[in-house]
């Protein structure tokens, strides 16, 4: 090795026929920044470097170790693959800490801050105290004279007190006057008054609020969205009494005719639903955030008593008596010669996350005595080429096998135990000293990594073939994947800046699927010439012009966006290996064809690897052999030395927001399904 790394690399030298081209020993270094909108298509691909190493800091934990392992297989004849080349290009070194917190020696996780996007723009009406028919329908009847107060929630609805205050560091201990002068509801107490304490205001109302269940995108009646939702908490915080709320919704009529309204908000109080029973009166599942309102319309209460025992004002009021709706928080109006020093919430978009450790062990070894027996001019080439491996074939099966391994980990892994939690990490399995004669002391706890998919799959952003959360097994839907693409463009551009391509890695088959029906679709929808939306057979380069990308471009103009889906012969053989069936036990029976496991097979990744990180926390080499020191060895003139080269490194992977991906899987190989909506012209 030290000849090959000492002749130039010319032509000439003793070593000349052995010298690789320095693009077959060196891995490529593929780029994905969030300046350039996230997307391979703009992917940087070059040889690795030193120089890379160094931007990164890497000498502390040994990055240029990792890049120099990786060169080693490359050299003995580890082929180069374009998926292996972007997870190598996702290592980021650590410096010999753990990033965003000081790593602890004995503890295998980090707490690393996490910043999440709020959207505290709308909220949903659940439930109201309101009937319409409370107005009645003559001048006389005793419903117009009254309260609206005869709805879905609590009737005349009782006190409520917020049970959310340990989350704001207290309640405030003054209570709201509801009198109904503006000076009088400059405080915020966390507590809604029983509706008979409202009877200054006659047209006030209860309102249960939650937050719209979407607020970053469109939802179209063929595709439905989950999981993208800011949780919050302490939702009354947003309505400060004296502030005002628009609604916006459609009356009851048959018409469906809009409307809005805009109320005074007087109380306020923030409520996690407890039980069933809280769950029944207030229409949120026990566990959920909600807030209850006290609104007044704004309309006085002199002018609302009058319009209340009029049956020809009646139709006017009753926009102030909803059912459904959607409400959005406008400014409050106050006076400067008033008193008002309520405080809205400041939200803190930071929480704490934390990412496991695993440290992944290789080993090459061998004898003196094998390498005499290779090399032995009289042991025959049967010998040689059928009962014995030359090392550097050896070492070829064995980085091979070990990159294969440590890659899927990176995806794949999952936690060691059920006992691989912040809370219960001290009853993980302990590494302890092996020697015998040592004290037994706990080193540290093992932990595994948790993968790409494994942390998305806990945030609820793995869906099956027809993008349902649950993973059931259908074929690919569009309508819903365009709809989920776009709200991938929105969540990645609130930190990178604008997005205009979504990267889709699949296998060829799901592609040559996805290309036929989008070529279908725009001739259906637009009909002409698809090469204003679609480009086939794009490629991305390596620094030898060599292609290491190849993907189609579809330009969604519904979504403001282009989907390109990359292909990848990683994706082919998951198709080909997951291919079992026709399993013949009977108890428990197998429900599995080999169309059910090709489906199994079938994935699409769309995955934002500017997001993805590989944390090295250490790496190490170190060669062995055989103690001759030893007292076996004294009476031993030839000793049959054995020689171990073992390696190590300690990672961890990290997904920075997990609403930036997304992965399907479990895709029948029926035709995808997409709608061709349009508007006939007349």
């Amino acid at each position: 090795m030290a000849a090959l790394g000492a002749s130039p690399n010319d032509g000439t030298g003793t070593a000349s026929s052995y010298t690789l081209a320095a693009s077959n020993c060196t891995p490529r270094f593929i780029s994905v920044s969030d300046s350039t909108g996230c997307s391979l298509t703009r992917a940087s691909i070059r040889a690795f470097t030193k120089q890379d190493m160094e931007d990164q800091q890497t000498k502390e934990v040994g990055m240029d170790r990792i890049i120099a392992q990786t060169k080693e297989a490359r050299m003995v004849g580890v082929p180069e693959r374009t998926l292996t080349d972007l997870l190598l290009s996702r290592h980021v070194s650590l410096g010999g800490g753990s990033g965003g917190s000081q790593g602890s020696v004995i503890a295998p996780f980090t707490l690393v801050p996490q910043t999440n996007v709020v959207n505290a723009n709308y909220f949903n009406i659940v439930k109201t105290s309101c009937d319409p028919n409370d107005l009645g329908t003559t001048d006389t009847d005793a419903g117009a004279k009254a309260a609206p107060q005869g709805g879905h929630y609590g009737g005349a609805w009782a006190a409520r007190t917020g049970n959310q205050s340990a989350d704001f560091g207290g309640t405030n201990d003054l209570s709201v006057n509801v009198s109904g002068t503006a000076s009088d509801v400059t405080t915020h107490a966390d507590k809604i008054s029983a509706a008979a304490d409202h009877s200054p205001h006659l047209g006030r109302i209860a309102v249960v609020v939650q937050l719209a269940s979407e607020t970053m995108g469109s939802i179209s009646s063929n595709a439905t969205l989950t999981g993208y939702k800011s949780q919050l908490k302490n939702l009354g915080r947003f309505f400060t009494p004296g502030s005002y709320v628009l609604l916006e919704n459609i009356d009851e009529s048959a018409d469906s005719l809009s409307q809005n309204a805009v109320f005074r908000v007087i109380e306020a109080a923030s409520r996690t639903t407890a039980d069933a029973t809280e769950a029944s009166l207030s229409g949120v599942a026990v566990g959920g955030h909600y807030a209850v309102l006290v609104l007044e319309p704004n309309i006085s209460a002199a002018g609302w008593r009058a319009d209340s025992v009029s049956s020809a004002k009646h139709a006017g009021l009753k926009k102030y008596l909803p059912r459904a709706g959607t409400i959005s928080i406008m400014a409050n109006s106050v006076s400067d010669y008033e008193k008002y020093c309520v405080q809205g919430p400041a939200l803190n978009p930071t929480n704490l996350i934390s990412y496991w450790q695993q440290t992944s062990r290789w080993t090459h070894k061998y004898s003196d005595e094998y390498l005499k027996a290779l090399q032995a001019p009289m042991t025959s080439n049967w010998f040689k080429k059928f009962r014995e491996l030359p090392l550097a074939q050896q070492r070829k099966q064995q980085e091979l096998m070990s990159e294969r391994a440590f890659y899927n980990t990176v995806f794949y892994g999952d936690q060691i135990n059920e006992n691989q939690t912040v809370e219960k990490y001290t009853s993980l399995p302990t590494v302890t000293d092996p020697d015998v004669n040592g004290d037994n002391c706990v080193i540290e706890y093992k932990a595994n990594a948790l993968g790409i998919r494994t942390q998305l799959s806990e945030c609820g952003k793995v869906y099956g073939g027809g993008m349902a959360t649950s993973g059931k097994q259908a074929a690919l839907n569009l309508d819903v994947l365009f709809e989920t693409i776009y709200q991938l463009k929105r969540y990645r551009e609130a930190t990178a800046g604008s997005v205009d391509t979504i990267d889709i890695m699949t296998d060829r088959f799901t592609a040559a699927q996805i290309r036929d029906v989008m070529i279908k679709y725009y001739k259906s929808k637009y009909s002409t010439d698809v090469n204003m939306f679609v480009n086939i057979g794009q490629k991305v380069l390596d620094m030898d012009n060599a292609v290491a990308l190849e993907y189609n471009s579809y330009y969604l103009p519904d979504q403001g966006v282009n989907m390109a889906i990359f292909t990848d012969t990683y994706f082919d053989d998951r198709v080909s290996a997951f291919n079992a069936g026709g399993v013949t036990n009977s108890d428990p029976a197998v429900n599995q064809t080999p169309a059910l496991a090709r489906a199994r097979g079938r994935t699409m990744w769309l995955i934002d690897w500017s997001d993805v990180a590989v944390n090295l926390l250490g790496t190490k080499s170190v060669k062995r052999q055989t103690n001759l020191a030893d007292d076996q060895y004294n009476c031993v003139i030839q000793p049959n030395v054995k020689h171990y080269v073992l390696n190590s490194k300690k990672f961890e992977v990290r997904i920075g927001d997990p609403n930036r991906h997304a992965i399907i899987e479990n895709i029948t190989e029926g035709c995808p399904t997409i709608t061709v909506s349009g508007c006939d012209l007349s």
